[in-house]
């Protein structure tokens, strides 16, 4: 939704942090689309590591966040260990329907719905990647799904 009046601030500060050490990746040609009713609105305004204010009420996708696909659907949502669509399946089985987002993504960007910047192989900062927390992939389960993946320190 636009105004025609007023400044409209969305995002304030921060800069685009990427996952890649190098920019070298195997990215997911044609991207993957997401399927945003599997993506919770923030409650609360959410810095991030980069300095970027997401405002309440905004569904976001956090960069380092993997993204497996849906069975029924075919699109990707986060994976998470607790669904029961697809998302869970957090092991080499996966290889192929799963990737990781380089950057962050909202519902409100211009053609949000298809993203391109997803990969599964290449020279990625460990400390980048949202992997062994809670509903999240272990940092095991990582390593199994993205053999073509180096894990760098940052």
């Amino acid at each position: 939704m636009s105004s025609d009046y007023g400044k409209q601030t969305i995002f304030q500060g921060g800069r685009e942090i990427r996952t890649l050490a190098d920019g070298k990746a195997s990215w997911k040609a044609g991207g993957i689309t997401i399927d945003w009713s599997t993506v919770p609105a923030n409650s609360v305004n959410t810095t991030l590591p980069d300095g970027t204010i997401v405002p309440a009420g905004t569904k976001y996708i956090r960069y380092g966040t993997v993204m497996s696909r849906i069975t029924a659907s075919n699109k990707f949502g986060p994976a998470d260990t607790t669904a029961a669509d697809g998302r869970q399946l957090v092991t080499n089985a996966q290889r192929g329907n799963s990737f990781v987002l380089d950057r962050t993504i909202t519902e409100a960007e211009y053609a949000s719905n298809t993203v391109g910047d997803v990969y599964d192989g290449g020279n990625a900062f460990e400390a980048r990647l949202l992997i062994g927390g809670t509903n999240q992939p272990t940092r095991q389960n990582f390593v199994d799904m993205f053999p073509k993946v180096t894990l760098t320190k940052d």
